[in-house]
């Protein structure tokens, strides 16, 4: 069975298309992009930002984004099975533990911790922050008045929904309400970071009340 990096790199190399070409369409960084064709998950910081892209990158792609989450599900269950079965067969040496071994433990974790630290500031305050759109799909047709327009970016941006804040939760997500006028309503989506640097998705909705 082909795992979700592969049938995303055929169908984009089938569109001819390239990952910078795709970054651009998508609004996603090519790192990110990358990563997903490479199964490379430990870039992203939970899955549900791995869904976020992947449900966006597919969509892109002309696939059924439901089915490449299923398989992508499966895909990331096994992986998480292979560790946590690694780990319980591992046969480790007995070993003292010296007060010099704790002090580098503890050297260790804290350098990590640190750069980690670092790593995601820089990322929040420098990068471009990502935008991805949940709801509703662009071009949508509605008899509701009122609908949420929910996406995901970093948990540091600032969004707006035309020019109007859309708080972002500790994960990154958000959801605003807002009522619909008869006809074309178009919705300009902005996730912006305290460098200034910004990424903007417009969202049309045709809002036509049942007779």
């Amino acid at each position: 069975m082909k795992k979700v990096g592969e049938i995303l790199e055929e169908a984009r190399v089938k569109r001819g298309l390239t990952i910078k070409d795709s970054s651009k369409f998508t609004r996603i960084h090519e790192q990110y992009l990358k990563a997903l064709e490479d199964g490379n998950y430990a870039l992203f910081s939970d899955s549900v930002h791995i869904r976020g892209f992947l449900q966006n990158y597919s969509k892109f792609l002309g696939l059924q984004s439901q089915e490449v989450l299923a398989v992508w599900r499966r895909e990331y269950k096994d992986t998480e099975e292979v560790v946590q079965n690694q780990g319980k067969s591992k046969v480790f040496a007995k070993f003292v533990l010296t007060p010099q071994i704790m002090v580098t433990i503890f050297i260790v974790i804290i350098s990590t911790f640190f750069s980690w630290y670092v790593y995601s500031q820089y990322r929040s305050y420098a990068g471009v922050p990502p935008l991805l759109i949940e709801s509703p799909e662009d071009n949508l047709v509605t008899s509701s008045k009122e609908i949420w327009i929910k996406g995901m970016s970093y948990k540091n941006a600032f969004v707006y929904v035309n020019g109007q804040e859309a708080k972002t939760t500790e994960t990154g997500s958000f959801r605003f309400p807002v009522s619909l006028e008869d006809g074309l309503n178009t919705f300009v989506i902005k996730a912006s970071n305290r460098l200034g640097k910004e990424t903007e998705v417009k969202v049309n909705v045709l809002y036509r009340e049942t007779e």
